[in-house]
């Protein structure tokens, strides 16, 4: 963008404007662009946000159960006396080569 005068200075100005608080410009651009584009599209929004926490909950309950099983499994390793490595529990517990 070199080639376009006053490219910088202009952006710096730009960035100034919207982020100093005397100037109030991320506030106008919002309430006068973006505000009008989340209001005509609120009602996708909200439902592709729904399908997505839909989406996200069920596959968390999924690989949660799994988590919940295995960190009680190694609980119940750790509690026994006789060492994680040792010959013993291993034959009882694969998942003691991973604690």
């Amino acid at each position: 963008m070199s080639w376009l005068p006053f490219y910088f200075e202009t952006k710096i100005i730009l960035l100034l404007w919207l982020v100093h608080s005397n100037f109030a410009g991320a506030k106008f651009v919002y309430e006068n662009f973006v505000d009008e584009v989340f209001q005509k599209h609120e009602v996708d929004i909200d439902h592709s946000l729904a399908v997505c926490k839909a989406q996200v909950h069920a596959r968390g309950v999924l690989r949660a159960r799994p988590a919940a099983n295995l960190a009680r499994l190694r609980a119940a390793c750790r509690s026994q006396a006789v060492p994680s490595r040792s010959v013993s529990v291993l034959f009882f517990c694969p998942l003691c080569l991973r604690l």
